[in-house]
């Protein structure tokens, strides 16, 4: 499968260690500026002074083999784009999103599009270039309207949804890189870790 969501993976102990370590102020805490979405990252692999360990078993439970390139302890309190993470193109696998804190409802919405070069941020203009588009189409409107109103609704056309991932705290969602996807609708921040793996072979 492509998208995959495991539940009850994460006990309530490891929750409190990461949150815990997440407000830690150390080499990996960002400049003011960085932290309305990024708290930690840039982690030191030859070092043991973060969930190095903890990351590389719990990317076993969920049967994701590749390398961790990227490792973001995140906190979203705005809107994004819709866009992949794609920076290192055909080397790309994974994105692995583990929720760590949600205080009222929190989703992703994975499309069903893909997009197979460098990262890639949908507009008007480009979004017939991605996988599975369809010119004229409409969008789900109940979808829209439930996760996606702070979008235009006409930048939505020609797309479709995969999947919606509600976020629960002690699961984990894992999808390829290559689809397009973004949060859905806000009310409050949410905490997370996100982890974008790479084949290396």
């Amino acid at each position: 499968m492509t998208v995959e969501v495991f539940d009850d993976i994460i006990s309530q102990k490891e929750i409190r260690y990461l949150l815990k370590f997440m407000e830690k102020r150390d080499r990996y805490f960002p400049p003011t500026e960085e932290r309305k979405l990024w708290l930690k990252h840039g982690f030191d692999w030859g070092a043991a002074d973060w969930p190095k360990l903890w990351i590389l078993n719990t990317l076993k439970k969920v049967n994701v083999r590749s390398f961790p390139e990227s490792i973001y302890f995140s906190i979203l309190s705005k809107s994004l784009d819709i866009h992949t993470d794609t920076g290192k193109a055909e080397k790309c696998h994974k994105h692995v999103i583990i929720p760590l804190e949600v205080k009222n409802s929190a989703s992703t919405v994975i499309f069903d599009n893909k997009w197979y070069g460098s990262d890639f941020q949908v507009n008007y203009d480009n979004k017939h270039l991605l996988e599975n588009f369809k010119k004229d189409e409409p969008f789900d409107k109940l979808l829209y309207e439930k996760y996606l109103k702070h979008f235009d609704y006409k930048l939505l056309e020609g797309l479709s949804v995969k999947c919606v991932y509600e976020w629960k705290v002690g699961s984990i969602c894992v999808f390829d890189s290559q689809y397009i996807h973004t949060n859905g609708y806000l009310t409050s921040p949410k905490k997370a870790i996100n982890i974008w793996t790479v084949n290396t072979l």
